[in-house]
């Protein structure tokens, strides 16, 4: 009879013993998650210290979850803890831009799941150990497109970013991440004037004060 992982893990705390068996730090469950897994993505800080301990820990597996395979660091950033993002980041095996691909398909980036978690703390950890600021998502678009506030956009233009990268948004339409931010409404004002600041300092004066600008905005926030 097939035995609920989450039965032991209980269990196991209850009791004040470890979640996992200490010989095989590596054993999948039936639903082929890892010790470390489940204590990265359920916060336990104390179990995922104890696991980045033994030496053939291995941190860099994929994992499938919200039809995604990605990492433990992804899931961590995912859900998010920001504690066990930097327990995994200080540790010498991880690969912090590993990400699942095949060819024709590459899942988000950790960096993507920072942003889509909203957690700056995680961001800028990230973006100081080494991110790749412009690695493209499974949607086509790099982290600049998921920019939640102003703060957001200085971390990672702070770095070797590409602000003019574009991307399909419809059949023969590509926009770029100010355009996309500029068409999700009011609800991203800070970051479109921090990107509007961004190309001021680059020297795009010209753009920003023509008609056709203040019309492009204007026409985006009225349709989208």
């Amino acid at each position: 009879v097939p035995v609920n992982p989450d039965f032991i893990d209980v269990k196991s705390l209850l009791m004040g013993k470890p979640t996992y068996d200490i010989n095989d730090v590596n054993e999948r469950d039936r639903k082929n998650k890892t010790p470390l897994y489940r204590a990265a993505v359920r916060g336990r800080v104390t179990d995922v210290r104890e696991l980045l301990a033994h030496e053939n820990i291995e941190l860099n597996d994929f994992y499938m979850n919200e039809d995604t395979y990605a990492t433990v660091l992804y899931w961590a950033c995912r859900f998010p803890h920001e504690e066990i993002v930097g327990l995994l980041l200080r540790h010498p095996k991880i690969e912090v831009n590993k990400r699942f691909t095949n060819g024709t398909y590459s899942s988000d980036s950790c960096l993507h799941a920072a942003m889509k978690s909203k957690h700056i703390g995680i961001v800028k950890a990230l973006i100081e150990a080494g991110v790749d600021v412009n690695a493209i998502g499974y949607d086509k678009c790099t982290p600049l497109f998921h920019c939640f506030n102003a703060e957001s956009v200085k971390l990672l233009c702070s770095s070797n970013i590409d602000v003019d990268y574009t991307t399909e948004y419809l059949p023969g339409w590509k926009i770029t991440a100010f355009q996309k931010h500029c068409m999700d409404g009011t609800k991203n004002n800070d970051v479109v004037e921090e990107m509007i600041r961004l190309k001021m300092d680059r020297g795009e004066h010209t753009f920003f004060e023509s008609k056709d600008m203040i019309a492009f905005v204007d026409t985006c926030r009225k349709q989208y």
